[in-house]
């Protein structure tokens, strides 16, 4: 039996915390156009997105996930990455970004083949275009009648016009006219070959119109510069009305008194009267950080940056908690839950060579690895309870990260009074496992969505969601133990001291998942009676639950009636994996009930796989033991 040194290792976490900050910021020093200290001043910048308040940091991330499938793209950090989409639009139409999974879309959007199908928005809208009536005709689809490749090319124009309108948020204060002749910047008493804005613009456009209508019965043929000039800036400000429905990127937040919660697009804060002197003031401060940006001037870079952060902060200050803001803007840059994957894996693969060589070296760094990848994981969830001011199990994605935290928590309690490694193969191939899982659901989009209204509680996601998670934890750990069981009984039979006591431990592991499966189900029918005015309704999700209890009831009762024996008793507890997987992610299959939260494919594929996988894990072992408990002399 090994023996660990637990004594506090405070100066290590701090010093893993501090280069974690120092690895993921050195990421992006090699981008251009701007550096790095301009994409973290306004990283922090609030946006209102998708019913929240966010840094815009995270509104990056979550649009470079819906277009890349990544929240990151190849060496430009995702602030860098919005900056040049809002402030020189043009040039970033021809960044790839866009990833395509299917080499059939790419054709049918008659786009060029390549090898890692990433294409920019000016190679898309060009394809779209061709394709344009094709996928109008989509639109009229069922989503269940359209094919893999269809469904991808509606997808993928509905990115697309996201990244339009994204790209066109600004518009209104970018430099995109130029008056060249003298004699229509004099009548219009705007500057000559100087990039002028919407703003400074459409205070004229009554004017304008005047002098267009003089050339309506004039031969084109007969234009002069003077003629051209005026067409021209009035078709750019016929184009640019069409920007002004944009209300996508709302950073404006609500600075008179009667606009209550709403926050505002700066094309909605034109067209809507809802300026005033602060909002005219920032959008000032936009316009100079797009000249500086297009001109790369870092010194008017910076200051422009910092003065819109301060501003931002001012006017803001009532609506936002900033401390929330710079934490969420820290936990998209740490990624905690990420770096606790590698750390699992890493504790795995130590624990597989302290078998092979220097044991006790090997083993204690095991040990020390699974802590420092449990320590992140807890970091990284005590964030998210911190941002969004409610307990940490509220949807599929953080039921994931909580279930894996209490299987690697308990690994490590088994592990600290046995010390006898199974609690740290335990808790590296369960806390890898569900954080592998929770990457697929994190790649969704916005992990801190706004919950619906009967889930906004936090007194019932503290009691009934958390219980109930806790008991998917504990019966997912019993389920590990039952493989452990199964694996040395037929390796190891002669150890019947240690198979006894992981006998025990198995044994005890259910009962602490019964008590957590049965009172979370008990809380869930009070919830229940009083969010609908019942407590019990047959709903997939109710009959899950009910299924554990029943199934743990089944094999504690088979074992004290002498039904069930050692192997038996591990064989259901590995069966109790299934039955937890079915009741947690099997009700999406139904497309039906109150927990129902869509049918896909992969959630299908994937249940599937595991429960088979479990079968025939059980099926094999079984026969394997048997086998050689027949051939056992006398």
């Amino acid at each position: 039996m090994q023996t660990i040194d637990y004594r506090p290792t405070l100066p290590v976490i701090k010093g893993l915390f501090w280069a974690l900050l120092v690895l993921q910021s050195g990421l992006y020093t090699h981008c251009s156009n701007s550096s790095a200290d301009i994409g973290q001043k306004l990283a922090k910048v609030p946006v209102l997105h998708e019913g929240r308040i966010k840094p815009l940091d995270t509104f990056a991330r979550v649009h470079l996930l819906a277009f890349y499938g990544r929240s990151t793209l190849p060496g430009i950090s995702p602030m860098d990455w919005l900056l040049e989409l809002l402030l020189n639009p043009q040039s970033a139409y021809n960044r790839p970004v866009f990833k395509l999974r299917n080499q059939d879309t790419v054709a049918a959007l008659k786009l060029p083949s390549k090898d890692k199908m990433v294409y920019s928005f000016a190679e898309l809208s060009g394809g779209m275009r061709e394709s344009y009536e094709d996928i109008q005709r989509l639109f009229r689809l069922q989503q269940k009648d359209l094919s893999p490749v269809q469904s991808e090319m509606l997808r993928t124009y509905q990115a697309a016009m996201v990244y339009y309108e994204i790209s066109r948020s600004l518009s209104l204060i970018l430099p995109e006219y130029e008056i060249k002749t003298e004699r229509l910047a004099r009548e219009l008493q705007l500057p000559q070959n100087t990039g002028l804005t919407y703003m400074q613009v459409f205070g004229k456009e009554r004017q304008i119109q005047n002098l267009a209508q003089k050339l309506i019965h004039k031969d084109p043929n007969t234009f002069s510069s003077y003629d051209l000039d005026l067409l021209t800036i009035g078709q750019h400000l016929q184009f640019m009305q069409s920007d002004a429905q944009t209300e996508i990127l709302r950073i404006v937040p609500p600075l008179w008194q009667d606009d209550g919660d709403v926050w505002y697009s700066p094309w909605a804060v034109v067209q809507r009267g809802r300026g005033s002197a602060q909002s005219a003031r920032y959008l000032d401060l936009w316009h100079n950080l797009a000249i500086a940006w297009r001109s790369q001037d870092q010194q008017q870079l910076t200051t422009s940056a910092a003065a819109l952060q301060e501003l931002a902060g001012e006017i803001t200050e009532r609506q936002v908690n900033h401390s929330r803001l710079l934490l969420e803007y820290y936990y998209s840059l740490l990624d905690f839950f990420t770096w606790s994957l590698v750390f699992y894996v890493a504790a795995f693969l130590l624990l597989l060579a302290s078998w092979i060589t220097q044991p006790e070296r090997l083993y204690r760094a095991s040990w020390y690895t699974l802590l420092i990848a449990f320590i992140l994981h807890t970091i990284g969830l005590l964030f998210r309870v911190y941002i969004m001011e409610r307990p940490p199990v509220s949807t599929l994605y953080e039921s994931i990260l909580f279930v894996g935290f209490i299987a690697v928590a308990g690994g490590l309690y088994l592990e600290k009074i046995k010390s006898n490694a199974t609690g740290i193969m335990l808790g590296s191939v369960m806390g890898a496992a569900l954080q592998f899982v929770g990457l697929g659901y994190a790649a969704d989009g916005d992990s801190m969505g706004m919950l619906v209204a009967v889930l906004n509680t936090n007194f019932w996601l503290a009691t009934h969601v958390v219980t109930i998670t806790i008991g998917y934890g504990t019966s997912f750990v019993g389920g590990f133990l039952g493989h452990v069981y199964l694996v040395r009984r037929f390796w190891q039979p002669e150890k019947k001291e240690e198979l006894n006591d992981l006998y025990n431990t198995m044994i005890g592991v259910s009962l602490v998942a019964l008590f957590f499966a049965m009172f979370g189900t008990i809380l869930g029918g009070i919830w229940a009676d009083q969010s609908w005015g019942r407590f019990w309704g047959w709903d997939p999700k109710e009959n899950g639950a009910l299924l554990i209890c029943l199934w743990l009831l089944i094999a504690l009762h088979g074992r004290l009636s002498g039904y069930f024996k050692a192997i038996g008793y591990a064989l259901a507890m590995v069966f109790t994996n299934i039955i937890v997987a079915l009741a947690w992610f099997g009700v999406n299959l139904l497309n039906i009930g109150l927990h129902s939260y869509g049918f896909t494919d992969s959630i299908a594929l994937n249940l599937l796989l595991f429960c088979s996988a479990e079968l025939m894990f059980m099926a094999v072992l079984y026969i394997m033991i048997q086998y050689k408990l027949e051939r056992r002399p006398g």
